[in-house]
């Protein structure tokens, strides 16, 4: 209070042009200071935001050809009633993981599509609409993806006893072809480009668009899988 009487009593002494100028001043610094902190809580408040180049969406979709990525599993065949149990046949799944910096929630995990190469370019196959990929130990409904929890998204799996590309979408709702596959996801030699991305509930894109290149190659549990750079990529 010592310090504004001050400044009021230094104005009461001044000619009015200065006192009128100064007054002038000090609401013009007022108000800019007033614009540049509301400016940076919109920026604090921004998390999907991107700053000098930095990815706008705040899921990456990653991929590498290693273990955990690609892991074989055990099955069992359950019998009457959910009594009888006996093994089945080992399975291989390929897997993408969603990193994030902070938790993000009501994720799915979609199947937009699958190409397979026809000469030098890509034709869809009867994967040609978007359904839901099941989480890792989840299904496919929406979930909370946590930073370095994951869980993993998992795009398809091979099957030892039959060998051919199963993708892992929910196949209620889906149509037949999709459930039902052509024998192409059968050959070893076909490649295919898997289009993937995670999006809200609400269809917002939590993720970027990625694309793996798929080969089932020479055995069944050693498929040739290579992330693309962009989803235009041979």
């Amino acid at each position: 209070m010592t310090g504004i009487g001050s400044v009021i009593a230094f104005l009461r002494h001044m000619p009015a042009s200065w006192e009128y100028g100064t007054l002038g001043a000090a609401v013009a610094l007022t108000v800019i200071a007033i614009f540049e902190f509301m400016v940076f809580l919109s920026e604090k408040n921004r998390p999907l935001r991107a700053r000098s180049g930095v990815a706008t969406k705040p899921i990456t979709l990653r991929f590498e050809n290693r273990g955990a990525f690609i892991v074989q599993t055990p099955t069992e065949t359950v019998g009457m009633a959910g009594h009888v149990r006996t093994p089945g046949a080992n399975r291989l799944y390929v897997r993408v993981f969603p990193e994030c910096a902070s938790a993000v929630a009501n994720c799915i995990g979609y199947l937009l599509e699958i190409c397979h190469k026809v000469g030098n370019s890509w034709e869809l196959t009867d994967f040609n609409e978007i359904c839901p990929l099941t989480w890792a130990n989840y299904g496919t409904q929406p979930i909370t993806v946590r930073p370095r929890f994951g869980p993993y998204l998992d795009v398809f799996y091979i099957s030892e006893d039959r060998g051919g590309i199963v993708p892992c979408i929910r196949h209620e709702g889906a149509p037949l072809r999709m459930v039902h596959p052509s024998a192409i996801f059968q050959s070893r030699e076909e490649q295919f480009r898997f289009k993937l991305q995670v999006i809200d509930l609400s269809g917002e894109p939590l993720s970027e668009v990625i694309c793996l290149k798929v080969q089932i190659g020479p055995r069944w549990n050693q498929p040739i899988v290579e992330l693309l750079s962009n989803e235009n990529s041979n």
